[in-house]
């Protein structure tokens, strides 16, 4: 509780309780009427100095209150360190979520879909191919002896139009 104690003089040393809604003030104005970049950056740049200060005053300066708040608040430091855990529900939710659903996907889509449409179209042509080679089996006498006969049906046809 002590180290706690000395968080809460740390903040209230620096008029904090003056500074703060002096802060919340000027932020509410830039945004409320549009003051712009500038001020908002001035702003910024003013909590990030000032993270740089408490940083330097806490860690440097005084290591024991860190040190002493870990001590008193393990569960806040745990999670504050793993980052709230973002990154573990990431993993479970996204990436996991993600590799299932391209299993599914390769295992479906992939392998029964697009495979069995091709694969199909395949046994399809090679069907065709081979109805098509009963009829033309690939003889150049066949083809010869096929013309000759086409030759003869077409003098044939004409010679009977020229009697008739």
């Amino acid at each position: 509780m002590e180290t706690l104690s000395n968080i809460i003089a740390f903040i209230f040393s620096f008029k904090a309780y003056v500074m703060l809604p002096a802060v919340i003030l000027v932020v509410g104005i830039a945004i409320r009427m549009n003051v712009g970049r500038a001020a908002l950056s001035a702003l910024r740049l003013g909590v990030g100095f000032a993270g740089i200060f408490i940083a330097y005053y806490l860690y440097l300066r005084h290591p024991q209150i860190p040190a002493d708040f870990v001590r008193a608040f393990p569960g806040v430091f745990r999670t504050v360190n793993n980052k709230y855990y973002v990154d573990e529900l990431y993993q479970a939710v996204f990436v996991r979520g993600l590799f299932a659903l391209g299993r599914i996907a390769k295992g479906f889509i992939d392998e029964t879909l697009i495979d069995g449409t091709v694969n199909g179209i395949a046994r399809l042509i090679g069907g065709i191919g081979s109805l098509i080679t009963l009829i033309q089996p690939g003889y150049v006498q066949g083809y010869a002896f096929a013309m000759i006969i086409g030759a003869i049906a077409v003098l044939g046809y004409l010679i009977m139009k020229v009697i008739l």
